[in-house]
């Protein structure tokens, strides 16, 4: 039976390494709270969870991978919204037929994770289901600080914007369970470094969990807009067909809008950050309901829903 008051001395030994972490965490875990002193501005809160069954599948995941996800789904948020992550909290329901050592592997995974994201573990809370069969279940909140030019949000697309999209698309999930899913890196660096160059001229912002389709119809219906998008102009893994790069989910890359200006000016990017940068539609005006909200216009030009792409992420 796994030891719980032993697994939590164990990660409270993983407290601040620095004296710079110590200044943002003066208070580590150990007390019933711990004690952040963020930088000035405002600060963004985020939680996220993987549940085993539906998000991994533990037979062909290692406990490092799941620990990997579950820190940058939550990560994936904080890109979104261009902040800067500080620190962060975890809370797991371990199955009855984990061991101290499984415990301890996920721990000290979670804690090595977040420190090379550049986010300070900051404590957290672990059970054990009662029920034989219980699933892991691993939740993760992040506390970031916004950028200090003001966080892009789902409703700041207009008509006429530029739709982007960083990296590729489709294929994160294989047959076998494994994938990019596992293994993918939240665009913290890009989402701030795209604020930093467009400023305002930057619009709406949302990372691809659902898929594009899905996830281009929440920022249009947040903006009231519509947008078209170009399937011959997504860009998708080796091999698979512009359906997979709009539907398949779990991408993890940032979709954003820019200004028109930015395109007058010859200033739209090809890469952020080191990651490819892909120009794939364009934002429309809405009135009346007579558009989809996410139309993908395939080569012989017949519009397809968008809707009909990506799939109800839980």
């Amino acid at each position: 039976m796994m030891d719980e008051a032993r697994l939590l001395e164990h990660f409270r030994q993983l407290g601040p390494a620095s004296a710079a972490e110590s200044v943002l965490l003066p208070l580590p875990p150990g007390d019933d709270m711990a004690l952040l002193h963020p930088p000035a501005g405002d600060l963004l809160l985020a939680v996220d969870q993987v549940v085993e069954g539906r998000h991994v599948d533990l037979r062909v995941a290692r406990l490092e991978e799941v620990a990997h996800k579950a820190v940058h789904r939550c990560l994936s948020d904080v890109a979104a919204m261009a902040g800067r992550p500080l620190a962060a909290l975890y809370a797991a329901t371990l199955p009855r037929s984990f061991t101290d050592d499984d415990a301890r592997r996920l721990g000290d995974a979670l804690h090595a994770v977040s420190r090379t994201a550049g986010t300070l573990p900051a404590g957290g809370d672990v059970a054990v289901h009662a029920a034989d069969d219980g699933p892991l279940v691993l939740s993760v909140t992040v506390i970031a600080l916004a950028h200090p030019l003001g966080s892009p949000r789902r409703s700041d697309a207009r008509p006429g914007d530029l739709v982007c999209v960083t990296g590729v698309l489709g294929g994160t999930l294989h047959a076998d369970g494994r994938g990019p899913h596992l293994s993918f890196e939240a665009r913290i660096a890009e989402g701030a470094a795209l604020r930093d160059r467009f400023g305002d001229r930057l619009g709406a912002m949302i990372d691809l969990s659902d898929g594009l389709g899905r996830d281009a119809g929440h920022l249009a219906r947040a903006s009231g807009v519509a947008i078209e998008i170009e399937a011959a102009r997504i860009p998708v893994r080796d091999g698979l067909d512009w359906r997979r790069g709009a539907g398949d989910g779990e991408d993890h890359e940032l979709l954003f809008t820019l200004r028109p200006e930015v395109e007058a000016d010859h200033l739209v990017p090809d890469e952020v950050c080191g990651t490819s940068v892909s120009v794939i539609g364009r934002v429309l005006g809405r009135s009346g309901g007579e558009l989809p909200l996410v139309v993908i216009r395939d080569e012989d030009g017949i519009g397809h829903d968008g809707a009909d792409f990506g799939w109800v992420h839980r």
